[in-house]
């Protein structure tokens, strides 16, 4: 445990993690910088995977639209993804996720 948070310091330190927001328990919610892959490209390229899986998943199940023959595809949202119902039924790891892909299109 203190490993992993001696990990996470390092990482907000170097400029490869910032806080995002905050979960609806009140937890940090962080997101990763371009410069993780710099730092560690290990972990960036196992985190893209990871995201790569999770947007797949929405967009499977509806929650997203995209071209995925596109390079680099636009997403957009679809009203399942405002539905709290059905975003509520998603797993956590994957609902908090979906919160933070659109906080993050907000931002742009």
């Amino acid at each position: 445990m203190d490993e992993d948070l001696s990990k996470l310091d390092e990482l907000i330190l170097n400029g490869g993690l910032e806080i995002a927001g905050l979960t609806e328990s009140g937890s940090f919610l962080y997101k990763f910088t371009d410069k993780l892959k710099d730092i560690d490209p290990e972990l960036h390229s196992h985190m893209m995977s990871t995201m790569y899986d999770q947007i797949m998943f929405l967009w499977e199940n509806g929650f997203i639209t995209m071209d995925v023959t596109q390079e680099n595809p636009t997403v957009s949202f679809t009203k399942k993804a405002f539905d709290p119902q059905s975003v509520n039924a998603l797993p956590q790891l994957i609902k908090v996720n979906l919160k933070l892909l659109m906080q993050s299109m907000m931002e742009q």
